[in-house]
């Protein structure tokens, strides 16, 4: 998510982290009724399991969470050690089941490890920030790992919080008819795409109306309007929570 705390390289102790939560924050923006009867969320983009950890405190339900990254899979695992109403999937979520490149960020170049993508960075400096472009070349490695559909998986989401850069629209196909049981979305994302050939808010937004879903609260706005078209659209990211209609 859009949140200072997430450039580091290394993940903070819980002890230290300070907020409550990237996706509490915006559910706290919109009416009760819409998140009071969840009993399945799911996160896709662990990353740390802290939001993880938020998700469970709120929501009073086990949360299914979904990383990649195998750096990140470590903390994840560290920090959700003494809890039993987290689930960890230890995969990259999209729309089929196999293996796939995934690029994790090299910390030492960069210091972000939630920008690790199946994409990999468009490296325009009309598009990334000067810190991306210095990185060059020796921003992202290659490699491969496990890929799974939701629809394919053995539980029946009705949230869905996604930070998973540029695999947001993948994820939401994989999920087939179980899209029909989601009552409320969280995402991010872009209207010009920092990865290579990533999908961008049009796709996500076309496909979620066709599906029965309105944007009912936009960080950037504080509305349920999403923010304007930046110009130029240097990695300009925004968050978007969706409710059935």
């Amino acid at each position: 998510m859009t949140l200072d705390h997430f450039n580091v390289g290394v993940a903070p102790t819980i002890d230290h982290w300070m907020y409550d939560g990237a996706y509490i924050g915006l559910l706290k923006n919109i009416d009760e009724k819409y998140y009071k009867d969840i009993k399945c969320p799911v996160e896709l983009g662990a990353r740390d399991c802290y939001d993880s950890i938020h998700l469970a405190d709120f929501l009073k339900c086990t949360v299914h969470a979904y990383e990649a990254n195998p750096q990140a899979i470590e903390y994840c695992k560290e920090h959700i050690k003494d809890r039993n109403d987290i689930i960890l999937h230890p995969v990259a979520v999209g729309d089929f089941n196999g293996r796939v490149k995934f690029y994790p960020v090299n910390t030492q170049a960069y210091r972000n490890i939630g920008a690790s993508s199946m994409f990999r960075f468009d490296m325009n400096e009309q598009i990334q920030p000067p810190e991306v472009i210095a990185a060059g070349d020796n921003i992202q490695s290659e490699i491969e790992v496990d890929i799974v559909t939701l629809e394919s998986q053995d539980i029946y989401p009705d949230a869905l919080f996604m930070d998973i850069q540029g695999a947001e629209f993948a994820a939401l196909k994989g999920l087939g008819n179980k899209i029909d049981n989601v009552k409320l979305i969280i995402l991010e994302t872009q209207y010009h795409s920092c990865y290579k050939d990533a999908p961008t808010f049009y796709d996500i937004d076309a496909f979620l109306k066709s599906k029965g879903f309105r944007i009912e609260y936009s960080a950037k706005t504080n509305s349920n309007q999403p923010p304007e078209v930046p110009n130029p659209p240097r990695e300009f990211w925004f968050d978007l929570l969706y409710v059935r209609e």
